[in-house]
């Protein structure tokens, strides 16, 4: 995982360089030969912008899997804190159920295994 600080602009790639260049050299399994693992996966987030990398260990094409962004989640938390509109659990319950349609589908541990592989084996 590469994670940039909050607030960088979106147009600095230099998160999305550093995972691919990690998977690209296969980084993290040059010397783990004891583990039977098919696929490398690398997450770039900047706490807004989470996008989800994948690739067969081995091959040299990196898989842009997807990207999902909180901000709206985070503009409306922001905002109704702010105005104070919006008692705070209503405001954790919605915030709670965007988060669970968009970020979790892709990221959680339980997903994540099938994602990939799904993803990786639909391009090889």
């Amino acid at each position: 995982m590469e994670a940039k600080r909050l607030g960088r602009k979106k147009e600095d790639a230099s998160a999305t360089k550093q995972i691919e260049g990690y998977l690209s050299d296969d980084t993290f399994v040059k010397y783990a030969t004891d583990r039977d693992r098919r696929f490398l996966v690398g997450i770039a987030t900047d706490g807004v912008f989470w996008t989800l990398y994948a690739k067969p260990i081995g091959q040299r094409e990196i898989i842009d899997i997807g990207t999902i962004s909180i901000q709206d989640e985070l503009l409306a938390l922001t905002q109704s804190h702010r105005r104070a509109t919006q008692s705070s659990s209503e405001l954790v319950l919605s915030t709670r159920i965007s988060l669970e349609s968009s970020l979790i589908p892709l990221f959680a541990n339980h997903n994540l295994c099938e994602i990939v592989v799904d993803e990786v084996s639909n391009r090889y």
